[in-house]
């Protein structure tokens, strides 16, 4: 059983490291778009301008909850299952 249970943990571990990279990527790339889009708002004006400005709040929006939804996924999942000690009723 011990065997089944170190197999999960690391299938676990596994997955929450792809997560983490993931993330890290679309933080990345997120970074990126808002950097050339603040190059272009700086000679836009008016309307082109707003809407860079629209696009730049939703791009950062996105990416801080997707940030804060991978955080709390990997917070609640991080926690190895370990059982080295059978329960009583075992």
């Amino acid at each position: 059983m011990q065997s089944e249970i170190d197999k999960l943990n690391d299938k676990l571990s596994l997955r929450l490291e792809l997560a983490k990279q993931r993330s890290k990527q679309e933080q990345e790339e997120a970074k990126a778009k808002v950097e050339a889009l603040e190059k272009k708002e700086a000679r836009a004006e008016g309307e082109a301008k707003a809407k860079i400005e629209a696009r730049i709040a939703d791009i950062k929006k996105k990416s801080k909850e997707s940030k804060k939804k991978i955080s709390g996924a990997m917070e609640g999942l991080s926690v190895p299952l370990n059982l080295q000690k059978q329960p009583s009723w075992f």
